[in-house]
């Protein structure tokens, strides 16, 4: 029997990402009924994107577990340019880190910025999560894609 591992994860999203990224962010948050992914029973569809993310049993756990052992709610929302969920899992195939590996190069913003935490139930504290500079930089999605119009943006002066 394993441990549960809680993930928070909160990043601004490209406005302008593949269909196919866009329907598995909306199938993982529950936000769209038609997924192509679901089936009847609810046993996912692996989706066609060659990503080791997509090789583990349960990637489609990733937003959608809770335990007792951490606080036993899931949280989930996308709205095409924003993605925020809270799960726990037992993370067994590395799910966690390879979900960041995926998910870094539609992501919008500072390489630098955190986009959240893991943090195992045994740990006193979490680990920060920050996307793979490596596949922003290859992509050169670093401020690239402005956020939508009704976003609120805060600026010095």
């Amino acid at each position: 029997m394993g441990m549960y591992t809680e993930i928070i994860f909160k990043a601004n999203i490209k406005n302008d990402i593949p269909k196919e990224v866009d329907d598995v962010l909306r199938y993982l948050t529950c936000e769209d009924a038609n997924s192509p992914y679901l089936t009847l029973f609810d046993d996912p569809k692996v989706p066609d994107i060659d990503h080791a993310f997509f090789k583990c049993p349960r990637w489609n756990l990733i937003s959608r577990c809770s335990s007792c052992y951490h606080t036993p709610t899931v949280f989930r929302f996308y709205d095409g340019f924003y993605l925020f969920f809270r799960a726990d899992l037992k993370c067994y195939d590395n799910e966690i880190d390879l979900f960041v590996d995926w998910i870094s190069p539609y992501l919008w913003g500072d390489s630098d910025k955190c986009i959240g935490w893991k943090w195992y139930e045994e740990f006193d504290s979490p680990t920060l999560l920050f996307p793979k500079v490596e596949s922003i930089q290859a992509n050169k999605l670093v401020g690239t894609t402005p956020l939508p119009n009704n976003f609120l943006t805060i600026t010095d002066n």
